[in-house]
């Protein structure tokens, strides 16, 4: 994991866990994020496993350290809303002893891991997060004029209509950009896991704290004190063909 991404991740993790220039300090206390509940290894013979079919394929850009746009790609499940984190093309080298990761909207994360061992067999590990739920925007959230369509319909797939947000962190000069669209289906198992334990890490760190179901289409944010700055937008869902299995 790069320099800038860590201290990025740590002050995100800052302001999500702190209250912003807007908010009133009584709603500090209420916020709670998450919490690790457990962290198993997990073993099972083939007879107990069934099989995940991820049909779609999401896509996010994003600006890397060489102000370059490379591509965040996630799969998911439609029908269970399982998501699934592919070492190539969603961590990368931030993880590489693990092929790949499925997570649940109840929060359960399987981590299909090969241990250090020389020659040792890939393993299932399991960690659940207790999501935080939240049914609206917290108030130091804004809503501005911006309206932007996000997506591409020649995949397949709709696009998504995005309405544009300000927001002012604590301990951050500058306001950050966002676009969010309010859908139907729960984000959280892809927001929350740059929180998990673990060196692999997602290169966008999402917002927390915000509606279950809302999908963050792009955001624009500067943090001068440590020359950072965050540019991300969704471009696609398009059809794609990813098996795993995992236990009963």
């Amino acid at each position: 994991m790069n320099a800038k991404f860590l201290l990025f991740a740590l002050f995100l993790f800052g302001f999500s866990c702190s209250s912003p220039n807007k908010e009133p300090a009584s709603s500090q206390e209420s916020q709670t994020l998450f919490q690790i509940v457990d962290d198993q290894k997990l073993t099972a013979d083939e007879d107990t496993l069934r099989e995940i079919h991820f049909t779609e394929l999401w896509t996010w850009e994003y600006l890397n350290d060489e102000e370059e746009w490379n591509e965040l790609w996630i799969y998911r499940e439609p029908i269970l809303n399982y998501w699934l984190f592919e070492k190539s093309s969603s961590y990368g080298v931030t993880s590489e002893m693990c092929e790949w990761v499925v997570a649940t909207p109840e929060g359960k994360y399987w981590f299909n891991c090969q241990d250090a061992e020389m020659g040792a067999v890939k393993t299932l590990h399991q960690q659940t997060i207790a999501f935080d739920s939240a049914s609206s925007l917290p108030e130091f959230w804004e809503e501005t004029e911006e309206e932007k369509e996000f997506g591409d319909t020649a995949q397949g797939f709709g696009t998504f209509k995005g309405k544009g947000y300000s927001a002012d962190f604590r301990g951050q000069k500058k306001t950050s950009h966002f676009f969010l669209h309010m859908g139907d289906i729960d984000m959280r198992p892809v927001y929350y896991f740059n929180f998990l334990e673990g060196d692999g890490k997602l290169p966008i760190t999402f917002p927390t704290g915000i509606p279950d179901q809302a999908v963050v289409l792009s955001e624009n944010t500067d943090i001068e004190s440590h020359n950072i700055r965050i540019r991300y937008r969704f471009k696609d869902i398009s059809p794609n063909s990813y098996y795993v299995e995992l236990p009963e």
